[in-house]
């Protein structure tokens, strides 16, 4: 038999899923410690809950990570979304600039070498267009030849990680990354 809160989460969400646009909500009462079936999603007013229960709602920042290989983005997106981040995952450089386009995200991590578009030209791109030069991108790639630095310096990246990369240092990476953005904001500054 479903707890009750499951079934009322259930019930209000359709599946127990949201669609991940940046906020996660947990709830708990007594025996249910959290409801880890809860995705994120934005637009959370309210769900109705008996009195017992506690619906904690926290803002998750997003990260768009793209690299064509599955197994390497699979490599980095449990640990971020473990870290409280909610994760996009792209395929190819046109995928990236669709999920820009269509959800601002805080922090785009870029492989080098993707079909469609590479990396260096979906930083030039995000870099040079008003609405998305501020994002911050940090280019994660194993092409560590003389001038590929320079190259993605120049192209407007904030940080280079070369693989093989502990998924760790991307974590630490990309909160250092959100938490400055966070700074700057609460200083007044608008980074756009």
């Amino acid at each position: 038999m479903e707890a009750p809160l499951f079934s009322t989460l259930r019930r209000a969400t359709g599946n127990g899923h949201f669609p991940a646009w940046g906020i996660c909500a947990i709830a708990s009462e007594p025996h249910v410690n959290s409801f880890r079936g809860l995705r994120s999603c934005r637009g959370l007013d309210q769900v109705l809950l008996p009195r017992k229960h506690v619906l904690i709602v926290r803002i998750m920042k997003r990260v768009v990570i793209a690299d064509d290989l599955a197994d390497q983005r699979a490599l980095y997106v449990t640990p971020l979304v473990c870290a409280g981040f909610a994760v996009d995952e792209a395929a190819d450089g046109g995928q990236v600039i669709d999920i820009v386009a269509a959800q601002r995200p805080d922090v785009v991590v870029l492989d080098l070498a993707m079909p469609v578009l590479d990396g260096l030209e979906v930083c030039r791109r995000l870099t040079g267009n008003d609405r998305t030069a501020a994002i911050p991108i940090i280019v994660l790639t194993g092409h560590t030849l003389p001038g590929v630095r320079e190259a993605v310096e120049r192209a407007g990246a904030l940080a280079f990680l070369a693989k093989p990369c502990a998924p760790e240092t991307l974590v630490a990476v990309v909160q250092q990354v959100t938490e400055s953005a966070r700074a700057v904001l609460h200083q007044g500054q608008s980074p756009c």
